[in-house]
């Protein structure tokens, strides 16, 4: 009798939640967002989190986040400003 195989997805950044991206091909125009902590304002704190994108490929990059443990969902300019968020939805 054949075994039933099970599919996992191991997300090994903290607390196993990476930063969704909205759109696919993200590495092409992906970029940090930030580098320090003051780059993100007075509620923000620049976070590295890893991320993966429609297409499944994923990559680490720097996000502003409210804290580390949090994560986000967000929608990438392709034309514009390359690599920068049209939209965020922040959540834990």
């Amino acid at each position: 009798m054949d075994e039933m195989v099970k599919v996992f997805l191991d997300y090994s950044n903290r607390n196993r939640h990476p930063v969704r991206i909205e759109m696919e091909g993200a590495k092409y125009i992906m970029r940090d967002e930030c580098s320090s902590d003051r780059q993100c304002g007075e509620k923000y704190v620049c976070c590295e989190k890893r991320w993966c994108d429609l297409s499944r490929d994923c990559g680490m990059a720097n996000f502003c986040l409210p804290n580390c443990q949090s994560t986000k969902m967000t929608h990438l300019s392709s034309t514009g400003i390359i690599g920068m968020p049209l939209i965020d939805l922040v959540y834990d």
